[in-house]
Order: structure tokens, then sequence, then C-alpha cells
């Protein structure tokens, strides 16, 4: 599993940005999981879905971190989150080059301030 920094915040704390920021990683991260089937992924489909795409929990368990601690990360909720974790969630989640981008905007504003500033 990776390693991972357990704190976690409200979904409601910090500045309407950082709120703002949190609400669009969720969706991004919805809409990423539920484009993706199951067997895309190598995991059976099983017979009682009650949703389309990948459960929180399969990505989880894609991931290498826990289920509970997936659902922070999605939720806004988790504080920090090591570049190596959102590489690896872009890979699981296939994502493009501007889903990629969008996820390090999302979950690592530091790091995207950075690689924006050396485009100038």
């Amino acid at each position: 599993m990776l390693q991972r920094d357990m704190r976690f915040e409200s979904y409601d704390t910090g500045s309407d940005d950082d709120v703002n920021r949190r609400r669009e990683l969720r969706t991004l991260l919805m809409q990423c999981r539920t484009r993706l089937d199951p067997i895309d992924v190598g995991l059976p489909r099983g017979s009682r879905r009650r949703v389309q795409g990948l459960r929180r929990g399969e990505v989880a368990e894609l991931v290498g971190v826990s289920d509970y601690w997936y659902r922070a990360f999605e939720s806004g909720r988790a504080a920090r989150v090591s570049p190596k974790f959102v590489a690896r969630l872009a890979s699981v989640l296939r994502l493009t080059l501007t889903q990629r981008m969008s996820l390090i905007r999302l979950s690592l504003p530091e790091i995207y301030r950075l690689l924006s500033g050396l485009e100038q």
C-alpha cells in the first residue's frame, strides 16, 4: 500500500476556492469512475451492481489504499496526497492528458502552480 498522510479535513473548511476545488475534484473522480467497467480493469462485474462503473472500494483496491482513505480523498477531506498516489490513480482510472492535468490541479495545487509557472 502507498504511504499516506492520514489527516482529514472537513469538506466545507477552507476558503471558497478550496471548497470549489474539492467539489470539482469529487465530480471529476465520480465521472471517471462511472465510465469504466469493472471488466476493463480486470475485476469481475458481479450481478448486483447498484452503481454504473467502478465502486469507490474497487478504485481504492486498485490504487493500493484503504476504502476509507479513498472515500475521504474523493469527498475532498484528505488533507495531503502524494504525487505517487495521484499518478497511480490517474493510471487506474485511465485518464486522458487533460483529465490528468485536472487531477493534478485539483489534488496537488501547489505542484500545479509550480508547473504552470514554468511555461511562462
